[in-house]
């Protein structure tokens, strides 16, 4: 065991292959900066009583300081390392900096411990770096950091304040069963595919503002605490927020926010329990959105929420949307929020009426409710389909009028009185055109087509009738109150 005291100044020392300072004491103020270090250098056990620096030096494969001590804590600012760089189990007595580090290929701080400040802001990880079960303390800080792909903080306790802002995670990063402490921001972070949080627990406000998941990303049976927020966040594929199986309190969302955000993929919050405001003003769903028993609290917003997929590339693929809506629209029903259920109606509606399974006329049918009133979610539209069906029928009418008996007397406009009262009496007295006494049966027009007329005004009659029925139906839906 080496022993350096009354200060130590190593800076810029070359250091060749296989060095070892493993169980050292170094009892001083001791620096390191700017040295080199060849391959398979080893600090483990060493003993730092005061703050350690190696800014900016250079470490070859195989860095190790597992179980290595920094009393005062230590700088690593803008230090590089090889493959295989490991602080498996190191204790930091403060502060400890890496920012700017680069490591290469799997880093290792399994097990460290970092109690104080620790920063790895803009630092740059290779691929499969570990920080299992790493114990972070008051603040940590990895903004704008790099992380390459099959990162692990499984089981990772990060306390305090921690900032993971603009980080940039690669494939299959894991967080899964990692405890975060009361504020937490990733706000600006990128995602890769795979991303876990699965069995997670967050502290009170968690900010993921801004970040950008790639396909697959997973909050299954986590605890999101007080308060998260995902305020502009993208889902660039699929997405699971579903609760675990255990009566835990975990599938409680207290209060979470996805404000302008945008999913992709389908995503799944079945078995969640919101038990506060819960607000998806303005996001977008571009797939199915699953809430399948589901808790939902009467506070929360699904204002100018486009959900934009209604097929799937198979039947069972749309039923599977259709049951998603309609879970959605008897959620609504149980709060009495009528608009909201009349809009997920819509979208089970326009659900059922793609399937290719379903009867052609009721499909028919369908389409017809959905051009005259939007499924009964318009009041506007049956008053404008009355209106161009009125312009509709007059056309008709003085088309047959002119191929029937061209000798109408146009000029002195008996005939456009003729073709108002026909259309307008349909309206105002339907089904009257088989009544001799009434106005319209008496017309020179209609006593040329005895047949004919009677018949296409009864439908215009009919189809009046149905319009106005749309209308009231809507209007009711519209106003409603239980």
């Amino acid at each position: 065991m080496s022993s350096f005291g009354d200060g130590a100044d190593f800076c810029g020392v070359h250091f060749g292959n296989e060095t070892s300072f493993d169980k050292a004491h170094f009892e001083d103020f001791v620096t390191f900066s700017r040295a080199r270090f060849g391959d398979e250098i080893s600090f483990r056990n060493a003993v730092f009583h005061h703050h350690i620096k190696f800014d900016g030096a250079h470490f070859g494969n195989c860095a190790q300081f597992d179980d290595a001590h920094f009393g005062d804590g230590a700088t690593f600012e803008g230090t590089r390392f090889g493959d295989g760089a490991t602080f498996a189990n190191a204790r930091f007595g403060d502060a400890a900096t890496f920012d700017e580090a680069h490591f290469g290929d799997q880093a290792k701080f399994d097990g460290a411990h970092l109690d104080y400040e620790a920063s790895f802001d803009c630092a740059h990880f290779g691929n499969r770096t570990t920080f299992r079960g790493v114990s972070f303390g008051k603040a940590s800080s990895f903004g704008d950091a790099y992380f390459g792909k099959r990162t692990i903080f499984n089981g990772a306790k990060i306390g305090g304040w921690s900032k993971f802002s603009g980080t940039h995670f690669g494939e299959e990063t894991q967080f899964d069963g990692a405890h975060f402490g009361d504020e937490m921001g990733f706000d600006g972070a990128i995602f890769g595919d795979g991303v876990t949080f699965n069995n997670t627990h967050f502290g009170n406000v968690v900010w993921f503002g801004g970040a950008h998941f790639g396909d697959g990303a997973a909050f299954k049976a986590a605890y999101l605490g007080d308060e998260a927020i995902f305020y502009k966040a993208n889902f660039a594929g699929s997405a699971n927020f579903e609760a675990g199986t255990t009566d835990d309190g975990w599938g409680l969302f207290r209060g979470i926010v996805f404000r302008d955000a945008e999913f992709d993929g389908c995503v799944n919050f079945e078995n969640r329990q919101f038990m506060s405001a819960a607000c998806f003003e303005r996001a977008v769903f571009h797939d199915i959105a699953q809430f399948h028993g589901c808790t939902f609290h009467p506070d929360m917003s699904f204002h100018k929420t486009p959900f934009k997929k209604t097929k799937g590339e198979d039947d069972s693929g749309t039923e599977a949307l259709e049951r998603a809506y309609r879970t959605l629209k008897l959620a609504m029903e149980n709060l009495r929020a009528r608009n909201e259920e009349a809009r997920f109606f819509a979208l089970e509606m326009e659900c059922h009426r793609q399937r290719g399974d379903v009867p052609r006329l009721e499909r028919a049918f369908a389409s017809l409710y959905k051009l005259t009133s939007n499924y009964g979610r318009s009041i506007n539209r049956p008053v404008g389909c009355l209106a161009v069906s009125l312009v509709v029928f007059v056309a008709i009418y003085w088309i047959i009028g002119c191929l029937t008996n061209p000798s109408l007397d146009q000029e002195q406009g008996q005939f456009p009185y003729d073709l108002a009262v026909l259309t307008l009496e349909q309206l105002v007295k339907p089904f009257s055109v088989w009544t001799r006494s009434s106005s319209s049966a008496q017309l020179p027009l209609v006593e040329n087509n005895p047949l004919l007329l009677p018949i296409l005004a009864s439908l215009q009659s009919l189809f009046n009738l149905s319009l106005l029925a749309v209308f009231l139906l809507a209007l009711r839906r519209r106003f409603k109150m239980d």
